[in-house]
This record gives C-alpha cells, structure tokens and sequence, in this order.
C-alpha cells in the first residue's frame, strides 16, 4: 500500500510541476494571432479565433428573404438596423412570425432570442430582448450581437397562440 501511495504521490507532484511550469510564453509569436482580443462572457481568450468564411447554407442579409421555420409558423426578418447587420456593435431585427397560411400569427410570441457562431461554437456578447411590437406578429429583437465575420445564427424560441411548448426558428445569415 505504501508502494502504491509514493507512485501516486510522484504522479501528482509530476503533473502538478507540470502545471506550475507551463507559462504563457509558448513560443509561439501572439502577432500571428488574428481574429480578436476579446474575452466573451465566460472568459475565454479569443484571440486565436478567427473571422470564418460563409457557405451557401448562410445567405447575405436581404430584407424579408431570410425565414426560418418553428414548427407550423414562420419566422421572417423584415428589416435590420444597420442594414446589413454588422459586426461588433447592437444589431436591432424587427422579424414577423407567420401562420402556415402567411398570414400574420398576431397570438404568437417569441419567448427569447440569442446570436450563435456554429462554426466557433460561441455566441454573441449580449442576449438580445424581445419586444412585442404593435403589428400582428412582429417583435423587435433589440441589440443582437455579431462579434465577428462570418455564419451566424438568431436562434428564436417561438410559443404558438394557445401552446405550452415553443419551437425553435433559427435564422441563418451570414455577417460581411
């Protein structure tokens, strides 16, 4: 038992002076590093991230092309302000919610909203609020991240009129 208690002990200390022995000088030069200095909101160093190409999948901004489908109903952006959405500043979306017939769904709701990088598997800085604008249907999605170029997600938690459970419209596009 002793025997296994000092192989452990030796283990510990090696990894331990290991750990204490790492620095952040790797050798590697940061100015190769392009991509952002930013930390996000769990602290994490993105400075190794970069900007990422869009694919088809990810279509420009286009006022009221971009949809999104949350079970029976449909999500439309209408407008972006800027328009086109940009990169590290408040993105506004006013987005219209449909019924299968096209009409708008004025009992929907959009319970809440987030920005996502699939490509980095982060999101944006903010969460945006949700607000319940005067036309049937519409809500303005207020301060919508984008923290850097590339494909992005607004992922929308759609309850329809009179439904307990929501649906999840994502609307995909990509950030220039």
């Amino acid at each position: 038992m002793w025997q296994a208690m000092r192989s452990y002990g030796f283990v510990l200390c090696a990894a331990l002076s290991l750990g204490a022995g790492c620095s952040s000088d790797d050798g590697a030069d940061e100015s190769e590093h392009t991509g952002h200095d930013d930390e996000d909101e769990s602290g994490d160093d993105e400075s190794a991230l970069e900007d990422a190409p869009c694919t088809d999948a990810y279509p420009t901004y286009t006022a009221g092309a971009l949809t999104a489908e949350a079970g029976e109903l449909t999500v439309r952006l209408v407008s972006a302000n800027p328009a086109p959405p940009g990169q590290k500043r408040a993105n506004d979306f006013t987005v219209e919610v449909l019924n299968a017939d096209g009409t708008p769904a004025a009992g929907a709701t959009i319970v809440k909203a987030d920005s996502w990088m699939p490509v980095h598997n982060h999101g944006g800085r903010t969460k945006p609020t949700v607000e319940k604008l005067a036309a049937p249907g519409q809500f303005l999605l207020d301060d919508i991240d984008f923290r850097m170029l590339g494909p992005w997600q607004v992922r929308m938690d759609v309850r329809a009129e009179g439904e307990t459970s929501v649906s999840q419209a994502i609307l995909q596009l990509c950030v220039q």
